[in-house]
C-alpha cells in the first residue's frame, strides 16, 4: 500500500504544471492578406488604397479570449507600453481557430503579439510574429521562417 501512494505522489508531481490560465498563444508562421476594403460592396476606401487587410490565427486555449497587439512595444517586465502599438479585442475564429482581422495594415513591417485572458486574469504575451506586407494577396510567411531558410 504504501509503495503505491509514493508512486501515485511521484506520478503526480511529474505532471507538467500547466493550467489554462499560464498557456501562452502561438502565433502561426503564416497570414493572409488581402485588399484593405471596407462596407457590404467591399468598395477600396478612398485614401487607403496603399493598405492592406492581414489575418493571423494562433493555437486555441479552452475558455479564453485574447488580445492583439500590432506594432506593439514591451517593457523588459513584459509590460506593454501603451503610447505604442494598437491592443485590439480578438473575438474572432476563422476555419475553427481564433484568429485576428487587422484591417488598415500597412505595407511594410508588421509585427503582432497575442495574449490569452481566461478568469478576468491576462497571460504574458506571446513571442513577436514579424510579417513583411507587400502589394501581393494571399498567404505569407513570417520573417524569422525567410531567414531560416
Amino acid at each position: 500500500m504504501r509503495i503505491k501512494g509514493v508512486f501515485c505522489s511521484i506520478g503526480v508531481a511529474l505532471l507538467p504544471a500547466f493550467t489554462v490560465g499560464s498557456a501562452i498563444p502561438d502565433i502561426a508562421r503564416t497570414a493572409r492578406v488581402k485588399q484593405h476594403r471596407a462596407g457590404a460592396e467591399g468598395n477600396l476606401v478612398i485614401g487607403e488604397e496603399n493598405l492592406r487587410k492581414i489575418i493571423i490565427s494562433w493555437n486555441e486555449i479552452r475558455g479564453a479570449s485574447y488580445e492583439v497587439c500590432h506594432m506593439c512595444s514591451l517593457g523588459e517586465d513584459g509590460v506593454h507600453d501603451p503610447s505604442v502599438g494598437t491592443l485590439i479585442p480578438a473575438p474572432d475564429t476563422c476555419g475553427g481557430k481564433p484568429c485576428s482581422v487587422f484591417p488598415g495594415a500597412f505595407i511594410g513591417l508588421n509585427s503582432f503579439r497575442v495574449r490569452a485572458s481566461t478568469g478576468g486574469e491576462w497571460g504574458a504575451w506571446s513571442d513577436e510574429r514579424r510579417f513583411e506586407v507587400g502589394d501581393e494577396y494571399g498567404q505569407i510567411s513570417d520573417v524569422d521562417s525567410h531567414a531560416e531558410l
